[in-house]
């Protein structure tokens, strides 16, 4: 469930990122080709303005180049709209006049009356005509038109071109003689550049953004996942309340009985000066051990802390295996357990790690109805204690390994399982401040691994 929710929130922010940068590039996208068109326009205005005041005849003269009021009337149709460059140029493409840096060329009759010197940072109109011929072409076809946007040497413009015509009485009609082009955009097109990078500043503002909102929502959506977790185990442990005073209840009368009916078959078979017999003890001892279960069960669904004392930890394994020793030889189930040779001493609560350990050896003889044999090993790696059970029976399945799901109450693949075994053992051993998990071996069958600290840091204390 969690795990679909967070999909699903991370696609819808992924949605959202998508459509907020595609808004804005579209409407940058569109922003830029209405600039292009708009200068594209003008210049066009402008080139047929210049070629209407300056006259085709004065532009198709000669002496155009050295015609002191063509060039005033060109640079002062250049200041009047921000024009860059003029010039004129035949059909061929040869220059046949240029006004560079229009609208600031110097005084005609200073710097020695040379006005057709370029200035610095003037363009060629050859350069220009290299980066976009087509426009070109077509004002040569006798079509006002103008460029795409070009760039020099990583300066944005555009230019614009005006057939300049003249009448031929060979064919009888106006033919076009010469283009003149002018160029724009140096102050024009310095928004392009800044509005694309506006563009890409949201768009890397706007993934920021996304990427702290999604922070923000995955911890929120963890923080519910725990929550709900929290909630669906307090159900879980208000219904085992429930159920275990129930069970205590109704068993702890049979067993009373039990054990007073063993006391009284004690007194009757068994004088007091007779040797002492195993089993008018062995009946007390699992009543008290049944007790112990239900106490158990009740301290589970209660979580109550552990009392904690010294304990050892290879006497409880040696202990717990003792007294399944026969029942196992009866199924012909081995036990093969190493480690426990030297004290492990931990504080701990030794009657509980038992319950944990009878668990794990009761379930796996329940795993190998035909018989096999149980491990057990004892190891000290470091300031913990590390003991493994395996069986050779048939493993955990899926279902069980996935999450921890094996661990969750009442959760059985067993048939008269009760799902509480393995849910118990985990809150005893967390308790003691230790971890299970569960999985399988090469060979198949199960491995359960406890590990515990040598200190016994309490659940509480941690």
């Amino acid at each position: 469930m969690t795990r679909s929710r967070g999909m699903l929130l991370l696609l819808f922010l992924l949605l959202t990122l998508v459509v907020i940068n595609a808004s804005q590039w579209f409407v940058v996208r569109r922003a830029t080709s209405a600039l292009d068109d708009e200068l594209g326009r003008r210049l066009k205005t402008v080139a047929l303005a210049a070629v209407s005041e300056v006259t085709e005849s004065v532009l198709l003269d000669p002496d155009v180049g050295d015609d002191f009021f063509a060039r005033s009337q060109l640079d002062s149709l250049a200041r009047r709209h921000d024009i860059d460059d003029i010039f004129l140029m035949d059909s061929d493409g040869i220059v046949l006049f240029e006004l560079p840096n229009a609208g600031t060329t110097v005084d005609p009759f200073q710097a020695g009356g040379d006005s057709r010197r370029p200035l610095a940072g003037a363009r060629s109109p050859s350069e220009i005509l290299e980066l976009d011929v087509e426009a070109f072409s077509r004002a040569v076809a006798g079509a006002p038109s103008a460029s795409r946007i070009l760039n020099l040497d990583g300066e944005i413009f555009k230019a614009a071109y005006a057939p300049v015509s003249e009448y031929d009485e060979f064919e009888n009609r106006n033919v076009v003689s010469a283009v003149l082009g002018v160029t724009a955009g140096g102050g024009f097109h310095q928004n392009l550049p800044r509005l694309e990078r506006t563009a890409w500043g949201i768009t890397i503002g706007s993934a920021a953004l996304i990427l702290v909102l999604a922070a923000i929502f995955f911890g929120v959506l963890r923080r519910l996942s725990a929550t709900e977790g929290a909630l669906a185990r307090a159900e879980t442990l208000s219904a085992m309340g429930m159920m275990a005073a129930g069970v205590a209840h109704e068993v702890r009368n049979p067993l009373a009985i039990i054990a007073g009916t063993a006391q009284r078959l004690r007194r009757k078979y068994q004088p007091d000066d007779a040797e002492p017999d195993e089993l008018f003890e062995f009946i007390p001892g699992e009543v008290e051990r049944l007790n112990g279960i239900l106490e158990g069960y009740l301290r589970f669904a209660r979580d109550e802390p552990l009392a904690f004392g010294d304990s050892d930890l290879a006497a409880v394994v040696q202990r717990s295996v003792g007294m399944v020793r026969d029942e196992f030889a009866e199924r012909e189930i081995r036990v093969d357990f190493s480690g426990t040779e030297a004290a492990a001493p931990l504080s701990g609560y030794p009657q509980r790690l038992q319950q944990v350990l009878l668990n794990l050896l009761l379930n796996a003889a329940q795993a190998m109805p035909q018989g096999g044999e149980v491990r057990i090993t004892l190891e000290r790696p470091g300031d913990l204690y590390r003991l493994t059970v395996e069986d050779d029976g048939s493993g955990f399945d899926s279902k069980a390994l996935k999450g921890d799901a094996a661990f969750q109450p009442f959760f059985t693949t067993k048939e008269q399982g009760s799902g509480l075994g393995l849910a118990m053992s985990k809150r005893i051993v967390e308790g003691h401040g230790g971890t299970i998990a569960v999985g399988n071996h090469g060979g198949g069958g199960a491995r359960v691994v406890v590990e515990l600290p040598r200190s016994g840091t309490t659940r509480e204390e941690a």
